[in-house]
């Protein structure tokens, strides 16, 4: 995970709710575009922050929370965060069956990042993260 000194290239926060799941990986979308990130990097950096903030809206126990986004550029590593207060639930990787529709979001997490994990939030809640490893220098 980043240095707790570092600065995010992107953050914002948005309302724990479905519809701004899709905000989210909107916000995503356009900066990585904006940063001239390669095509694969740029596909799983927005794959995963559609299924961490998912995780955020669905397993998130607060009311009326709010769940944050940031993404760090350090030593030609992204990072991706995903934060929400609910410091209770920490997701888990797991082996969904055929027969259901959830639960593969974290396999998918797990096999498009370099390494991920879950940490305190810095003040609440929790914080999930992953680090997606890139072989280029991107314009800050």
């Amino acid at each position: 995970m980043p240095h707790p000194d570092s600065t995010p290239r992107l953050r914002f926060r948005l309302p724990a709710t479905k519809p701004h799941v899709g905000a989210a990986r909107e916000r995503v979308r356009d900066a990585v575009k904006d940063w001239g990130i390669d095509k694969d990097l740029s596909a799983s950096l927005i794959q995963v922050v559609s299924e961490l903030a998912t995780n955020a809206v669905i397993h998130c126990q607060v009311t009326e929370a709010l769940f944050q986004v940031n993404v760090y550029q350090v030593n030609g590593s992204f990072f991706l965060e995903v934060s929400d207060p609910d410091g209770d639930h920490s997701p888990k990787l797991r082996n969904a069956t055929d027969e259901e529709e959830n639960g593969r979001g974290l396999f998918l997490v797990d096999l498009l990042a370099t390494e991920w994990g879950t940490r305190p939030g810095r003040t609440v809640g929790k914080t999930v993260w992953a680090r997606f490893d890139s072989m280029e220098e991107v314009a800050a």
